[in-house]
């Protein structure tokens, strides 16, 4: 539905988010990867983990970095 749409967002260097760019940024001791979906039921944009979960919180962009 939304695939590529800028999500009004930047990451910590600036560069814009869009719905599908892979972000990493670091949780409990590690640099994770996840991917920013959009979740029809929240009528939002998430993350998505490699395991599948989705977060269904709300996004920090100043400390994702956007994967190139």
């Amino acid at each position: 539905m939304f695939n590529g749409q800028f999500i009004g967002m930047v990451d910590k260097q600036g560069n814009q988010l869009h719905e599908g760019d892979y972000v990493t940024f670091y949780h409990k001791g590690e640099d994770v990867i996840c991917q920013i979906v959009y979740v029809a039921d929240l009528a939002a944009f998430c993350l998505k983990w490699k395991d599948g979960y989705i977060n269904k919180f709300f996004l920090t962009p100043d400390k994702y970095l956007k994967i190139v």
